[in-house]
């Protein structure tokens, strides 16, 4: 077994005159515990601890902030501001377990789980999680597996969710049952292909619904559902003395209702097309040349249709185009390069220099809509630029 632990303060402080306002330290330590105990010949167990706990101490002012999937609200100027000072400690303990057996040589099955405890919300969860792998047929470089997996898995509301002002205290974890049961299939010595079709059921997300009594105007529970699912495909290269790489891509679709009377609307983040792309050419002598390319559906958005003027906050707000996240931005598309020149200076110790190419061919990806103050006109806001650098590593 091994243990590792970890430990850090973090400081924020911002100031943007009366519209927003925040003083955060947060001190945080974190350690995880584990083992690896095989039992009999067949029978593994593995498991450990993962703790986390600190101290966090705040002060902000900013308007009501928008939730995990809500669209945009608009300029910042004018709107209500609301106060939050707190002092609190918390300690997130969470312990989980494997058990690998091998029932028959062709078989693998992981059975385990894990259970968390959130400090800033309602209950302990229990995850219960299961993973199979069989060798169908073929020997060694022509083999075919049938690979599956099922398990529940929990995530702790965001902070201000749970702030007695901004939001609800109380509330507990967003929750996914996630399956999928796909096949690999090992082309040629070197060349395998994956392809693996998912499905996530999510439940007791958190979402918010109006009520004056709130400091926020809003009252937060977990009262929203949602689902995603998609096919992906792996295409790998396993490495040899000169390359190495992969392709992979995700078809996927992914929705959610945010309280029991809505209807379903997509994710802020969804993605139908997700295409990767990585490889890496040693020619030897320590030289090297790999490429990122990246090719990403636009991400969703909701299109503002005009502006209305508001007499009590003396500034314009948006007039939204229903349904929510009706429009897509543009598709994102990016490659990286890199040149890397490695030399020996001890036995075992190398020093790397490298040139790195972010966005070699100058694709401005459209990141946002940029709105004039009265909402009538818009314009793009684009990403970053051909962004070249160099820099070294030292190998000890």
């Amino acid at each position: 077994g091994n243990v590792h632990a970890l430990s850090g303060m973090l400081n924020l402080l911002l100031d943007l005159g009366s519209t927003l306002n925040a003083n955060s330290t947060a001190t945080r330590v974190q350690a995880r515990a584990q083992f690896d105990a095989p039992i009999v010949k067949g029978l593994r167990v593995k498991g450990g601890a993962d703790l986390e706990g600190g101290q966090w101490d705040y002060t902000l002012t900013f308007p009501q902030i928008p939730g995990t999937d809500s669209p945009d609200t608009g300029p910042l100027f004018g709107q209500k501001k609301l106060t939050s000072t707190r002092s609190f400690g918390y300690f997130d303990p969470a312990a989980f377990a494997n058990v690998e057996m091998f029932p028959a040589k062709t078989v693998r099955v992981l059975l385990g789980g894990r259970v968390d405890s959130f400090g800033g919300t309602a209950g302990v969860y229990l995850q219960p999680r299961m993973n199979l792998r069989w060798i169908l047929r073929g020997r060694e470089g022509e083999r075919t597996t049938l690979k599956g997996a099922l398990g529940l898995y929990a995530q702790p509301p965001q902070v201000n969710e749970i702030d007695p002002v901004f939001g609800t205290p109380g509330l507990s974890a967003n929750q996914a049952t996630q399956a999928s049961l796909g096949i690999e299939q090992e082309l040629l010595r070197r060349v395998t292909v994956s392809l693996e079709p998912f499905y996530k059921n999510l439940f007791d997300l958190v979402s918010s619904r109006p009520d004056p009594t709130q400091p926020s105007g809003f009252r937060f529970g977990n009262e929203g559902t949602g689902f995603a699912y998609g096919l992906e495909v792996l295409l790998k290269y396993n490495p040899d003395r000169h390359f190495s790489g992969w392709l992979a891509y995700t078809l996927s679709r992914s929705e959610r209702r945010d309280l029991p009377e809505q209807p379903l609307h997509l994710f802020q983040y969804d993605q139908t097309h997700v295409l990767s792309a990585v490889g890496t050419y040693s020619f030897g002598d320590g030289w090297s040349v790999g490429a990122r390319v990246r090719f990403v559906s636009g991400n969703p958005y909701t299109p503002i249709v005009g502006g209305y003027f508001d007499n009590t906050g003396g500034d314009y707000g948006p007039v939204d185009k229903l349904p929510i996240y009706s429009g897509r931005l543009p598709p994102f598309f990016e490659m990286d390069v890199r040149l890397e020149k490695k030399f020996r200076i001890l036995e075992d110790s190398h020093l790397s220099v490298y040139l790195d190419v972010l966005n070699a061919t100058d694709n401005r990806n459209v990141e946002s809509f940029t709105y004039s103050y009265d909402f009538q006109f818009h314009a793009t806001a684009a990403g970053l630029p051909i962004l070249p650098s160099l820099g070294a590593r030292v190998e000890l």
